[in-house]
């Protein structure tokens, strides 16, 4: 019959606990290609938006005779 101390038995836990929460966020980091399409989506979009300042901007200068 073998003794295994409380304490071993509290760290084999801690190391079982450990690997599930590695892993666990191994699984929600997003993969290189999945940040790669993050950015161009990212990018499009600012994009869009700096379109839409200057259409913005130079509908407020008709508008206001400038």
């Amino acid at each position: 019959m073998s003794f295994s101390a409380p304490w071993t038995i509290a760290l084999r836990g801690n190391e079982r606990s450990k690997t599930e929460m590695e892993q666990a966020t191994a699984e929600m980091t997003p993969s290189d290609g999945e940040i790669d399409v993050w950015k161009e989506r990212m990018h499009k979009l600012l994009e869009i938006e700096s379109t839409d300042n200057d259409l913005i901007e130079d509908l407020e200068e008709e508008y206001n005779g400038v």
